[in-house]
């Protein structure tokens, strides 16, 4: 028995020695699984600071305030920027304190930085926060000036010969009054001045100066300017406060440190789409910005960079920083100003491919039957030389009608109701439309019959015709902490009221009477309604906007800085075609080929070569012709290629095919 509970006594000191290790192994990685999870899940301490400034400059009766803590269990707040963050120096905040008071600051002779950091538990869990003092809040008497600038234009993607409206407002959001205050206005030539209004002092158009003169202090005043646009791509108008009191800014230092008060300058920028076709491509080129950054508008709506991963057949970036665009789509570009990426707030709009905009001229109501008509112009519209052709073989007494177009039973205009007829010079007519087809879609085509345009055109009141309200300000303005102005009728019609609407079916209305405030911004409509019918009007548009500043689109791996900053402007050359077109292909003896190259180019060229890229004519290129021949009759059958070369850098190439059967 003895031997027994020997033997038994060893085995049972061994199991117990591994039960004890399999428990502190299993404590211990418990323990450590508990720590690991500790220091991975860390509620960050909240709160919320706010300050008061001293009431005198002599007094210290300045206070900082930190409120609505939680997750907190220790602080730190250290005065100024050399002292670093440690928790062994913290102080514990003791339970159920939700407040810290920093009382008696003086009034600082510069800044005075405040650095504030809440603990929960332990020196890696806490968040921060920075407060800083400025003398300027404790001024003598609390008399100072601030002068600020804001700006917005009302329609920032119009057409060519619209009217947009650019509205800067000069604010003085100090007490003090402030002299001599003069505004200056850099706009790019495709940009035509109109008209223009200013609240206070003198605008002239010769040089873009607003001598404002004083202005007191809590006081804002407006300058309103209406700009026609003359050509595709982007157009600019930057403002900048050039002068106040003695000191004399330039344009430079427009956006420089330093300077006391706000915002003293901005940018604003529309777009006008430019339209290329299939042979065509565009080429933009800023030569001031050696190394500018390119990007298109993907799938996602995000702008991403073009580099040599992007597909060559959307567009190029060439080695001197300029970018051909070959397909349709929306393209941006950023430049290095110091630290600051600043992008375009437009983009470039390319349209691959469109029929000829359609212009609504008059939409009137027939006398003798139930029914409207509506007369509209097409513009670049390429069937226009089939008319003047048909018109020539007219003058030479050929049988030919007056409707040429309907002749050869073709038309660049379809409607979904009426019937269409050509007018010549491009205008056309849509008749007999019923009156109780409430609007009409309008489809123009161009040659091809590939590329359309599609406008709806609402319909007349054919019953008891009323007239159109008129605003004494179609587009108004609404700034940071001000009431919204209010839309006013200047005009009266007998027997109607005047009501708004929310859409332009007026449907929704939300207002009657001849003066009307918005409560946010956005576009409304107004109408005149017969009191009795209760019929309504056509409805005028009033467009209420924020003057906030621009903002530019999601950049893909970049962080741009404000687009709202005259820094940005493009200096350069914004674009031109380029485009070469050969004919008959199939050719046998001769090719011509039509081409377009930029007025900006210096040398220009057309290279043919076979298919093994050996070269089998070279011609220089004059800009003033735009069409050369060329003899195929010694060229064996098979396919070429020809490149339009422009300043060195080949645009796009196109095949050919040379059969001599």
């Amino acid at each position: 028995m003895e031997k027994f509970n020997l033997n038994f006594r060893y085995p049972s000191i061994i199991i117990h020695i591994i039960l004890f290790g399999i428990f502190f192994f299993f404590s211990f990685e418990s323990k450590a699984e508990n720590n690991d999870s500790l220091s991975f899940i860390c509620k960050r301490p909240t709160f919320t600071t706010r300050h008061n400034d001293v009431t005198s400059p002599t007094t210290s009766d300045g206070r900082l305030l930190i409120t609505t803590i939680d997750y907190a269990t220790h602080y730190e707040i250290i005065e100024g920027t050399n002292t670093p963050f440690d928790f062994a120096q913290s102080v514990p905040l003791p339970p159920q304190q939700f407040e810290i008071e920093i009382k008696n600051i003086s009034n600082p002779t510069g800044k005075k930085i405040y650095r504030i950091r809440l603990y929960n538990e332990g020196e890696n869990c806490y968040t921060d926060e920075i407060v800083t003092f400025e003398h300027i809040n404790f001024a003598a008497d609390r008399d100072y000036a601030t002068v600020e600038l804001v700006q917005g234009i009302d329609n920032s993607t119009p057409k060519i010969g619209d009217l947009v409206t650019f509205t800067a407002i000069i604010q003085n959001k100090g007490t003090k009054t402030s002299e001599d205050i003069e505004v200056r206005l850099i706009q790019s030539l495709s940009l035509e001045t109109i008209n223009f209004y200013t609240e206070q002092g003198q605008f002239t158009s010769v040089g873009n100066i607003w001598r404002i003169g004083k202005l007191s202090g809590g006081k804002s005043v407006k300058l309103v300017l209406r700009l026609k646009v003359k050509s595709t791509g982007l157009s600019y108008l930057s403002s900048f406060i050039s002068q106040e009191g003695v000191k004399i800014y330039e344009y430079a230092d427009a956006q420089a440190s330093g300077i006391v008060g706000g915002k003293r300058s901005g940018t604003s920028c529309v777009t006008v789409p430019i339209a290329i076709n299939s042979d065509e491509v565009y080429k933009m080129v800023l030569k001031e910005y050696k190394g500018i950054k390119w990007y298109y508008k993907d799938a996602s709506g995000n702008f991403s960079e073009i580099n040599d991963k992007t597909n060559p057949a959307l567009a190029v970036i060439n080695k001197d920083s300029s970018l051909t665009i070959k397909q349709g789509g929306e393209f941006s570009f950023s430049k290095k100003v110091g630290d600051c990426n600043i992008s375009s707030c437009c983009p470039v709009i390319v349209e691959s491919c469109s029929g000829p905009p359609i212009v609504v001229d008059s939409v009137y109501c027939n006398t003798t039957v139930d029914s409207y008509n509506i007369v509209i112009h097409l513009e670049n519209d390429k069937y226009s030389l089939i008319e003047k052709v048909f018109f020539a073989m007219a003058n030479l007494n050929f049988p030919v009608l007056t409707n040429y177009l309907s002749r050869i039973n073709t038309l660049p205009l379809t409607s979904s109701s009426g019937f269409v007829t050509s007018l010549g010079n491009s205008s056309y007519k849509i008749e007999n439309i019923p009156a109780f087809m409430p609007n009409v879609t309008l489809v123009s085509s161009d040659l091809t019959g590939k590329c359309r345009n599609v406008r709806i055109v609402n319909a007349p009141n054919c019953t008891k015709p009323l007239g159109m309200p008129v605003l004494d300000e179609t587009t108004q303005f609404i700034n940071e902490d001000q009431i919204p102005p209010a839309f006013l009728v200047i005009t009266k019609e007998a027997g109607a009221e005047i009501v708004w609407f929310e859409d332009e079916l007026a449907q929704k209305q939300i207002h009657t009477g001849k003066k009307f405030r918005a409560k946010k911004p956005g576009v409304y409509y107004v109408a005149f309604r017969d009191k009795k019918t209760k019929s309504v009007g056509p409805t005028v548009k009033a467009y209420l906007k924020e003057l906030a500043a621009e903002k530019p689109g999601k950049f893909g791996g970049e962080d741009v800085c404000d687009c709202d900053n005259p820094l940005m402007v493009p200096q350069g050359d914004l674009g031109d075609l380029s485009s070469a077109k050969a004919y008959p292909n199939p050719v046998s003896d001769l090719l011509t080929v039509d081409y377009r190259i930029p007025k900006t180019a210096a040398k220009a060229a057309l290279n043919f070569s076979n298919v093994n890229g050996k070269q089998m004519k070279l011609i220089e290129l004059s800009k003033t012709t735009n069409s050369v021949k060329v003899e195929t009759n010694r060229w064996v059958d098979g396919t070429y290629f020809y490149s339009l070369i422009v300043d060195g850098i080949r645009t796009f190439s196109q095949k050919i095919i040379v059969s001599h059967q």
